[in-house]
């Protein structure tokens, strides 16, 4: 009898730690994130894409990962774009700009994406330029309606060096006039951003 009772307690005391270990490992595990999809954990919610360039006019339809339906959609300028609540087709109207898109799922939860939208081509102010002489102040050119950075360049030069442009700027250096010989120069400028169609204007320097 004294025996039986003396396996008993060592196997109470075995149980009893089995437990306590299991448990441990069980809180180790949730410290884990889980890697699982088929868990019970809550995945983010997010859209694809996250970050596109349209041009005027363009469509696209987003889609929600992770949301609990229903969902609902909305964009932040209605000047700039539309989007359809129910389903994500979004339609880019015909002014340059960029647009956030939210989503909002049953549970209240949110995601957002960006659109941008370009100008089909960039205005280069001004648009034609003649110069007689070296001038006081130096020409500068303007891009206008550009959604992305604008490189500034020249070209059209024939057999004359004596302007250049600042490709940040878009200012323009004239060390000196061409010569009779070289002929009047016809130049012109191109602004690009790589997003929208370049554009261009022309300085004219009259032979000296």
């Amino acid at each position: 009898m004294k025996r039986f009772l003396k396996d008993e307690w060592i196997f109470r005391r075995y149980a009893v730690a089995l437990a306590m270990l299991i448990l441990i490992v069980a809180a180790c595990d949730n410290m884990v994130d889980d890697p699982n999809p088929f868990s019970s954990t809550p995945q983010a919610l997010f859209i694809t894409p996250e970050k596109v360039v349209l041009a005027p006019g363009g469509t696209l339809t987003f889609i929600a990962t992770n949301a609990k339906t229903p969902v609902s959609w909305t964009v932040s300028n209605t000047t700039l774009a539309n989007i359809n609540v129910g389903t994500g087709a979004f339609t880019a109207g015909t002014l340059p700009g960029t647009v956030t898109v939210t989503v909002t799922d049953a549970t209240g939860e949110t995601a957002t994406a960006s659109v941008t939208i370009t100008q089909s081509t960039i205005l280069v102010t001004p648009s034609a330029l003649t110069l007689n002489a070296i001038p006081a102040t130096a020409p500068d050119f303007d891009a206008v309606g550009n959604v992305g950075t604008v490189i500034f360049s020249m070209s059209g030069a024939v057999g004359y060096t004596g302007a250049s442009i600042d490709s940040d700027t878009g200012v323009v250096t004239i060390t000196t006039m061409p010569t009779l010989a070289q002929g009047n120069q016809a130049l012109t400028i191109t602004a690009a951003d790589g997003i929208a169609t370049s554009g261009t204007a022309t300085l004219t320097l009259i032979a000296q």
